[in-house]
């Protein structure tokens, strides 16, 4: 219920949920329950936040290759 809500303010956003050990049926229940990334840290919130930093990171990084530089063109 908490992914559909969050699709509704922003349908774009990625929703990732965090586990500290996975399920034998999460695949399936994550493909009706629309997330987008299962994050599987084991305990240690240090790892949790590593992969979290890591996973943002990228994204940004992603995000930014993606920006167009556009320019207004020259009057002569």
């Amino acid at each position: 219920m908490t992914s559909a809500k969050l699709r509704l303010v922003d349908s774009s956003r990625p929703v990732w949920i965090y586990t500290p050990k996975p399920a034998s049926a999460l695949d399936q229940w994550l493909s009706m329950a629309g997330i987008d990334e299962v994050i599987v840290y084991g305990g240690v919130l240090d790892t949790l936040v590593d992969s979290l930093h890591d996973r943002m990171s990228r994204k940004i990084s992603a995000a930014s290759r993606n920006v167009y530089n556009f320019r207004r063109p020259t009057a002569i």
